[in-house]
């Protein structure tokens, strides 16, 4: 058996062309996860989350591809190098996507049965007059009532709560051994919320099922992940175990990130929020790209990108003053 990791990312960059310029949304991104683990991607919208997703499927579009760099090896073989075909048997069967929005995620003019059969049609060998069980099938896996009369209805006829495990039907029709799940619970309110990662977390178990899971919720991340990556302009400025994150955070960014949460019990007069904003992908600081707006900067910090050191086997940080030393000792 091996013991590779399922997913291993290595120096991931994705460049889009503007005028005469190639700007890199994802600059050297190292990830890995391994079978039956979730892994959270965090940070501020615009910092290259969901453009990393979609490069795990070679799914940035393709005036992006001469610009695409570095590795991305699942269970040992190149994505980056894989040709269309290859892509098409790679999608779907072994690595799905959850996108944010339901409503742009699913077909208007198909109904439910034809959109999970789509799949399963494409990747398996399943007679045609068998694919109807077997998408009623998968409409009781993520917990949809009466599946049989839901299989002809269409998403307009569904609640943003039903249209949401419509979607983690179609993804998980061909059984994928990784689900990509950008920020999947963004138009539900709380206890849909709670129920749909409920089921999730109930699917991984089922199937021994690897998960990327995108947020900007902490809150989510704490109940869903093992471990979790933050990313700053382009980049993964820490990653650690999430127990490890959230009680020693070591980048000054992912201390911002969780004391700006909400405690319960806690009164404040107002939330804590980090000053400034995300530099543009055209004027990129020189150093270390949080430096405009860390509490912490130094003058080297704005002089040179820092390195990424190991607080530990399971925990490195991007950061030339951490707040946690490799000592473990706080600095």
């Amino acid at each position: 058996m091996s013991t590779a990791p399922l997913l291993d990312v290595k120096d991931l960059r994705v460049g889009l062309r503007r005028d005469d310029r190639v700007l890199y949304a994802v600059d050297g991104v190292n990830l890995r996860i391994e079978r039956g683990e979730t892994l959270g991607l965090v940070g501020e919208s615009g910092s290259g989350k969901s453009t990393t997703g979609l490069a795990l499927m070679k799914l940035t579009p393709r005036s992006s591809w001469p610009h695409l760099h570095g590795q991305i090896l699942f269970d040992g073989r190149d994505v980056l190098s894989m040709n269309d075909s290859q892509l098409r048997a790679l999608r779907g069967r072994d690595i799905s996507m959850v996108l944010q929005d339901p409503m742009t995620s699913l077909n208007p003019v198909f109904d439910i049965g034809d959109q999970i059969a789509e799949g399963i049609r494409i990747h398996t060998h399943v007679p045609e007059r068998e694919l109807p069980e077997r998408a009623i099938e998968v409409l009781r896996r993520v917990r949809i009532p009466d599946p049989v009369t839901r299989l002809r209805a269409y998403p307009h006829q569904l609640s943003g709560g039903m249209k949401q495990r419509v979607v983690g039907a179609v993804a998980i029709a061909c059984q994928p051994r990784l689900l990509i799940a950008d920020e999947p619970t963004t138009s539900l309110d709380v206890t849909i919320q709670a129920q749909y990662l409920d089921l999730l977390k109930g699917l991984q178990r089922e199937s021994n099922l690897a998960m990327l899971f995108i947020t900007h919720d902490l809150g989510v991340v704490a109940r869903m992940c093992d471990r979790v990556a933050v990313m700053y302009a382009g980049q993964i400025v820490e990653t650690a175990p999430v127990r490890e994150l959230f009680h020693r955070p070591a980048h000054w960014y992912a201390s911002a990130l969780i004391g700006g949460m909400p405690k319960l019990g806690r009164k404040i007069d107002r939330l804590i929020s980090i000053p400034g904003a995300p530099p543009r992908l055209d004027s990129m600081p020189t150093g270390c790209r949080f430096a405009p707006r860390c509490p912490n900067v130094q003058a080297r910090c704005r002089e040179a990108v820092p390195d990424v050191a190991q607080i530990d086997s399971e925990h490195s940080v991007r950061c030339w003053f951490p707040k946690v030393a490799a000592s473990g000792a706080t600095a």
